[in-house]
């Protein structure tokens, strides 16, 4: 695990899947306090969506190119 957290690749995967869950529990939260939550109130978050999903990709090829250097040491 430590190698694993040395690969730049693998700290931005973890920076967007950070981002990604905090913008689904602002959604859930609304959905669940307010009990408001519609189709117009999800719009502005889909350009945040657009780029973490984007950056996801991007560093996941990173990420696997990186991992298959990782050798398996027994």
């Amino acid at each position: 695990m430590k190698e694993l957290l040395g690969f730049k690749s693998f700290q931005q995967i973890l920076l967007c899947l950070f981002a990604l869950g905090f913008v689904v529990g602002v959604l859930y939260g609304i959905y669940i306090f307010s009990d408001k939550l519609r189709y117009y109130s999800i719009i502005p978050f889909l350009p945040v969506v657009y780029f973490i999903s984007r950056g996801l990709f991007k560093n996941s090829r990173l990420f696997f190119a990186d991992f298959k250097s990782l050798t398996i040491k027994v």
